[in-house]
């Protein structure tokens, strides 16, 4: 067998052979997700912890309560298992490529052998920095971005009503007698004041009720249980996040930085296949920073931080990958000579 042949007549498998082989590789696959199914099933909810803490700093930046809603029953067992088996087949996607790897080993050329070695690694690298991006700096940016955007229309004034209807509304006010100012003890300290505490108090007793100014709740001691009630926000719009939904965005977010975080891996295949030459792809430079701005818009939330966030990165690994593609373009030719 030469090095340009990828495998000898002797070694030709049939079709049924790699069939056969295909099953198995399939099922290898498959139990190695499996496997990985019973460890990310015991972390499930740690795991959709860990995916809400950077909602719930943007929450707490924009003077919010730090949680989430859910509007079915079945929200919190559905994300649970969705991010479970998601996270399963993120930790064994280095088995599924390997299994995928054997199966079209025999049919590779010596050349496109060493080629995938090279950039299997190095694409498992670059989805690891998008994904620490995407978690690190993209998601925390974004989301206090547009949580505070939302929270920050102001109310409505309805002291005034409008004229079309102020004559039925002042008929129909209720006394106006001003309040009475609440009963003060000797010191001149309200009576019925909630304490304000930054933080929780270190032994709370039965009943004990307090405002929590790191967390922006009123908690109540009871039953051996801190509770909390939810207030509304003052301001029109109070952004309610559904569970459901932040995981679904936080999916999508990944999903579109991980592809953007593959073009250096894909720039260094065309140059070392010699597909595309790097100088005339130097050319165009300026279009292909358009066509980074554009991929950018298309694969974030629509607000233009998000979209700038992926896009100026995007840019530096188009250039980053042109550097691998000429390196690799040159290797080729240089290889292709002797």
């Amino acid at each position: 067998m030469t090095d340009h042949d990828p495998q000898s007549e002797d070694q030709a498998m049939s079709i049924g052979g790699h069939l056969e082989d295909l099953r198995r590789r399939l099922i290898l696959a498959l139990l190695g997700i499996v496997a990985a199914s019973t460890l990310t099933l015991s972390f499930g909810r740690d795991i959709v912890t860990w995916l809400c803490r950077p909602l719930a700093y943007a929450q707490r930046s924009a003077h919010l309560p730090p949680h989430t809603y859910t509007l079915s029953p079945t929200a919190g067992f559905t994300v649970y298992l969705k991010v479970s088996i998601v996270s399963a087949i993120i930790v064994a996607s280095p088995w599924v490529i390997y299994q995928v790897w054997r199966f079209f080993e025999q049919g590779l050329y010596a050349r496109e052998r060493k080629a995938v070695v090279v950039l299997a690694p190095f694409s498992a690298a670059m989805t690891t920095l998008g994904v620490l991006f995407m978690y690190y700096v993209m998601l925390p940016v974004s989301l206090w971005f547009l949580i505070s955007f939302t929270a920050s229309f102001p109310p409505v004034e309805t002291a005034d009503p409008l004229p079309v209807i102020s004559t039925h509304v002042t008929a129909a006010a209720p006394d106006a007698s001003p309040v009475p100012d609440p009963p003060t003890n000797t010191a001149g300290a309200a009576v019925a004041a909630i304490p304000v505490l930054a933080g929780n108090p270190s032994a709370p007793i039965e009943g004990q009720v307090w405002f929590d100014t790191s967390q922006r709740e009123l908690k109540i001691h009871a039953d051996g249980v801190t509770r909390t009630v939810q207030l509304a926000a003052t301001t029109l719009i109070s952004p309610l996040i559904e569970v459901g939904q932040y995981i679904g965005f936080v999916t999508a977010l990944a999903l579109g930085v991980v592809v953007a975080f593959q073009l250096p891996v894909v720039m260094l295949v065309t140059g070392w296949w010699g597909v595309v030459d790097p100088d005339l792809l130097a050319k165009y430079r300026r279009h292909i920073v358009l066509v980074c701005f554009a991929t950018g818009a298309l694969l974030t939330p629509a607000d233009v931080l998000s979209m700038m966030l992926l896009s100026i990165p995007l840019w530096g690994l188009f250039e980053f990958g042109l550097w691998l593609m000429r390196k690799a373009h040159s290797s080729a030719h240089s290889n292709g000579a002797t």
